[in-house]
């Protein structure tokens, strides 16, 4: 019984937020990963990021709702030692501060995850660094960003909007079929990420007695990935709208300068909600500052020393919100 209190004071103190962590880490075309190992390395992979998110929020509640102190902490693994749970998990007025921790914990764990999900994304790391890519290979390569990758360097097209698919299929007579549509989607196994099915519009199959490609009824084909011999892709790019008028980056720009002003800092010593809120917004600034610089120079995707001084800039400002978090401790 000590070992089974302890075990789970220790699942919900560091592995559940880790779990929390990677579920909304792994999400979209991505989704699948959460649940393509075994749970022991689902456990061990929580554990890191499980640590960081606890002592985020140990800080943060510690400092901004009540100063927990250390006896506290003595007398919960005393209890949860000696076999039995703490007293305090029973008290009404406690069980609102846990529920309001917990509440912290899900809530850094989730804005954590998807922070650095879309840091990986956004800034392509995950095409640039192995380590950091993720499972599901053939989205990569399905979407053209294979192009982002150290062997397929010399594919040009580096923004692709549309990839057209030639599927060899095989026949149960023994003879093959080829295919030709727009590739939309596809699917995954989720234990090994092998390809189950491929999704093709706009079908075209090739005639052997017209020579040429013969239109197929329909609106969407699907292929087994069992008949499939081979797929050739081609890689169309993304045509820009000019006339597209640049309405988040001028949001960004006047809500940016709204929160410089921050109407609420005069508010900010009046209360532990103030406090907070003072802080989330200067967090805001910085992160609305890096949108607007990256918007700024994200039209040019060819000129090097252009995207590290993006990315230069981006990781200044992410800096400073961090600097500036610490001083208003």
């Amino acid at each position: 019984m000590n070992l089974a209190l302890n075990s789970i004071f220790l699942f919900l103190l560091v592995v559940f937020p880790g779990i929390v962590f990677r579920r909304f880490y792994y999400v979209g075309e991505f989704s699948k990963q959460f649940n393509s190992s075994n749970w022991i390395t689902s456990v061990t992979s929580a554990l890191i990021p499980g640590l960081l998110i606890q002592l985020f929020t140990f800080l943060t509640f510690s400092l901004a709702i009540i100063k927990i102190e250390p006896e506290n902490v003595n007398d919960v693994y005393t209890a949860l030692s000696s076999n039995t749970l703490p007293k305090t998990l029973f008290d009404l007025e406690n069980l609102k501060l846990n529920g309001l921790y917990l509440g912290i914990m899900v809530f850094y764990a989730a804005c954590l995850a998807q922070i650095l999900y879309h840091i990986v994304r956004i800034g392509k790391l995950d095409r640039k660094i192995s380590i950091l890519r993720f499972k599901n290979h053939w989205h990569y390569y399905f979407r053209g960003e294979i192009s982002g990758f150290k062997d397929f360097k010399d594919i040009e097209i580096k923004k692709v909007g549309l990839t057209v698919a030639d599927i060899l299929i095989q026949t149960s007579d023994a003879t093959t079929n080829l295919y030709k549509g727009f590739l939309r989607q596809h699917t995954i196994n989720r234990n090994t990420g092998d390809l189950e099915n491929v999704y093709l519009t706009s079908v075209q199959r090739y005639s052997e007695s017209r020579k040429k490609f013969v239109e197929i009824p329909g609106d969407l084909m699907i292929f087994q990935n069992e008949r499939i011999v081979n797929i050739n892709l081609k890689f169309y790019p993304l045509e820009p709208n000019k006339n597209k008028v640049a309405f988040f980056p001028l949001f960004a720009f006047f809500f940016l300068i709204v929160l410089f002003f921050d109407p609420f800092r005069l508010f900010v010593g009046e209360s532990v909600s103030m406090k907070i809120l003072g802080r989330a917004l200067t967090i805001f600034d910085w992160i609305f500052l890096s949108t607007f610089i990256n918007t700024l120079f994200s039209e040019d995707k060819t000129d090097k020393a252009m995207q590290y001084a993006r990315f230069g800039l981006i990781l200044l400002s992410v800096s400073i919100s961090v600097v500036i978090y610490i001083l208003i401790q």
